[in-house]
């Protein structure tokens, strides 16, 4: 009934649909990253819990609906863009709460909540003696660079062995390996992936802390 051509076209638009909501949901995450730097510093494990709870039921809650309103594998799309928005307001919300209702003995000590004004959540120009000097603090980008390349490295190894499956295996193997591969690490998301994240967020604390007091 329909042509080559149209459905050709139907694909392309479909992928181009998805490819923005996935680009839009990966920009609002990242912005996100920020909030999610400081509570790790700041050990705020309960918020962050709850915040992040709440996205993936509203992810697999707009995944379910919207694949039984028909509109295929976009769902996906659609509800990781939920699960970035919910991420976004929660982080950002919970922080802006927190910075303005501290108590007096958050005021006084600084360390308990660092935030005292809701614009240092906000990028800002570095000047010196009046001077525009640098828009970005070298030493933080720098440092964001050595991630970037730790991130491409990871990512290499971590999809590499799909893009090999891609390119030598039929849809059946790529499944197959898909199932397995998840199924394998459950384990490692759900028992030593939180270990790691709370044992590096207070080592890193408890060395902060003897470094300062050291010095």
């Amino acid at each position: 009934f329909f042509s080559k051509k149209m459905i050709n076209y139907f694909i392309m638009f479909l992928y181009l649909k998805i490819s923005i909501c996935k680009v839009i949901a990966g920009m609002t995450e990242l912005l996100t990253e920020p909030i999610f730097i400081i509570w790790q510093n700041l050990l705020l494990f309960g918020p962050r819990t709850v915040v992040e709870m709440i996205a993936i039921v509203i992810r697999c809650l707009s995944t379910f609906l919207f694949l039984l309103s028909g509109f295929g594998v976009l769902s996906f799309a659609i509800a990781q863009l939920c699960y970035s928005f919910v991420l976004f307001f929660g982080f950002y919300g919970y922080t802006i709460y927190k910075t303005i209702k501290r108590t007096e003995r958050e005021k006084e000590k600084v360390n308990e909540w660092p935030i005292t004004e809701i614009r240092m959540l906000f990028p800002r120009i570095y000047v010196n003696n009046k001077r525009l000097t640098n828009i970005f603090d070298p030493n933080t980008l720098k440092l964001s660079g050595t991630f970037l390349f730790q991130s491409i490295g990871k990512f290499g190894l971590a999809e590499g062995e799909k893009m090999a499956l891609l390119w030598s295996k039929g849809l059946s193997d790529q499944g197959s390996f898909g199932l397995v591969s998840n199924l394998g690490s459950l384990v490692a998301r759900f028992l030593f992936q939180p270990l790691e994240e709370t044992s590096n967020a207070v080592f890193t604390k408890l060395t902060n802390q003897s470094s300062s007091s050291s010095s």
